[in-house]
């Protein structure tokens, strides 16, 4: 007879409710029906509502096990008629389970337990000694459980090695990608100045926005990977939403249509620009995966005031003025199942190509502003989320006041410049030259050593890469020191966290790749006039 008991009896196997809540889920491999409904007895008082199939021949063995059941523990005779214990021991282990495999014997020796726990039973009970079958399953319960843990705290490693292996070798590759945007910026800000045509000044909106946002990814997987953080500085958020909005409507399939409503005097917040961005945009690729055969996406961002009672269960979030995005789509929904999910790192339903790291990425750059984000979703009516930032008391600056300020101008100081890359090298010449600056270029940290020894009495100003071929930039900096203390130096690097070395090594002034044009030529205005070590705004 097979099947499982329930208070009421035998039932077929085809019926089993696998919630572990319920009871046990017990494969029980025993040919004798009376024994057999002691045993069950027993695990049902300790277990209510247990499941428990029983076999009672090889054959019905492999079918219960290839029937990718769940069990939570396998208790098993060792001599049955045609059948043993030891193999159905044997066939367990073979498919790779773990589950617990206890030996419920009336006749197994002593021997042949420790012969069945080297072949990796876990215990063994005699059947005259009944009372040590509950213990024994629940120490076996508690050991499996702790083992999980332990494998689960090991993958957690394994996968925390592997975000640090990344993150070295994003590190390195962020260096070159910054390198080679950089002269982009600059080229972009040269063309805007010669070419004034409106058509033509589009294009290069276009473009350069483009290559902020390829430098913005660089950072979110630098600050993602490294868990760094950005500089953050006060900034109108209605110039940042409407430029990564307008980015957006670039790039979302034509299928989905876009609307933006921004209310008018907000107040400013104390945010990074690209982190903001980075939120908005993890928002939206989420909207569009929400909606495959197209919908539509509606941006709302407006001031409001939270109170104490308005923030109750988000105890590190305090009371005041907040800056409101509404990100709505009209999507799918989220499953309540899925729901209790979505922010938890490497969570995903996008199979081939999530990485499940979008909404954990917004819930820490939130928590790093102060702010949180609540989520409102209903099945096949669509998502909304609701994204709150404390607003600054201070003045505000915007992007765009900063990107409308002229380039400063020189007085034919000389700037003695390093950088391994060429491109970059020239490119910052030529900015600099049509700037009113006289250059001299290096391309290693021993041959700007060498130049300024030529040229010390000459040049004002050292602008070198952190980290260049032959010599490092503390030992260049010393170098350059030794020959004329006084020399302003300005280090700059496309790595995540340099500039703190930067102010370690005693350079005045730190840059962070990419720049503009118009960022290089004022912080070398700014180091001419003071000697203060600080970053120049951008």
């Amino acid at each position: 007879m097979n099947g499982y008991v329930t208070p009421d009896g035998w039932g077929p196997l085809s019926s089993m409710n696998s919630s572990k809540s319920e009871g046990l889920r017990v494969l029980h491999i025993e040919d004798c029906v009376s024994d057999a409904a002691l045993i069950h007895h027993s695990l049902n008082e300790a277990w209510p509502n247990s499941k428990i199939h029983r076999v009672a021949s090889e054959e019905e063995v492999r079918v219960a096990l290839d029937e990718k059941q769940e069990w939570d523990v396998i208790l098993s005779d060792y001599s049955m008629p045609g059948f043993n214990g030891l193999s159905a021991l044997e066939i367990t282990r073979s498919r790779g389970s773990t589950v617990p495999f206890i030996f419920l014997s009336g006749t197994i020796g002593e021997v042949k337990a420790v012969d069945a726990l080297k072949r990796g039973a876990t215990d063994y009970v005699l059947k005259d000694h009944m009372g040590r079958l509950i213990p024994a399953i629940r120490r076996a319960l508690n050991d499996t459980q702790r083992e999980t843990s332990r494998r689960s705290l090991e993958s957690q490693l394994r996968q925390a090695q592997r975000l640090e292996s990344i993150g070295l070798l994003a590190g390195g590759i962020a260096h070159d990608l910054n390198n080679m945007l950089t002269p982009i910026f600059m080229g972009m800000e040269m063309l805007r100045r010669k070419v004034p045509d409106e058509h033509s000044q589009q294009l290069i909106d276009l473009m350069t926005k483009s290559a902020e946002h390829g430098a913005g990814l660089i950072r979110q997987v630098l600050s993602f990977s490294k868990g760094t953080e950005s500089s953050r500085q006060i900034l109108a958020i209605g110039p940042v939403i409407a430029d990564v909005a307008s980015l957006l409507r670039e790039t979302l399939p034509r299928t989905i249509a876009m609307n933006v409503s921004i209310q008018d005097d907000l107040p400013g917040v104390r945010s990074d620009a690209t982190q903001l961005s980075q939120v908005l945009m993890n928002l939206c690729v989420n909207a569009r995966d929400a909606m495959p055969d197209g919908g539509r996406i509606d941006i709302k961002v407006v001031a409001c005031l939270l109170t104490a009672a308005d923030l109750r269960g988000k105890a590190a979030v305090l009371p005041g003025d907040f800056v409101k995005i509404i990100v709505h789509d009209t999507g799918t929904g989220i499953s309540p199942e899925v729901l209790s999910r979505i922010f938890d790192p490497f969570f995903t339903t996008k199979a081939q190509r999530g990485t499940g790291l979008g909404l954990s990425t917004v819930v820490s750059i939130l928590k790093e502003h102060g702010g949180f984000i609540d989520v409102e979703t209903e099945v096949g009516k669509g998502t909304t989320f609701h994204v709150f930032l404390p607003s600054a008391t201070t003045a505000i600056i915007t992007l765009r006041e900063r990107s409308a300020s002229p380039f400063a101008q020189g007085r034919g100081e000389t700037i003695l410049v390093a950088d391994d890359e060429q491109t970059l090298r020239e490119m910052m010449r030529s900015i600099l030259e049509q700037s009113g600056y006289h250059v001299l270029l290096a391309s290693t940290g021993q041959q700007a050593i060498e130049l300024f020894s030529q040229y010390s009495w000459l040049v004002a100003v050292v602008i070198a890469d952190c980290t260049m071929p032959q010599l490092s930039a503390s030992a260049m900096v010393t170098g350059l020191r030794a020959l004329n203390p006084q020399i302003k130096i300005i280090l700059m690097s496309g790595l995540e966290g340099a500039e703190s070395e930067a102010a370690r090594f005693g350079a005045n002034r730190f840059l962070a790749k990419p720049m503009s044009g118009k960022v290089l030529v004022r912080a070398v205005a700014y180091t001419l006039e003071n000697n203060q070590v600080e970053t120049p705004p951008h």
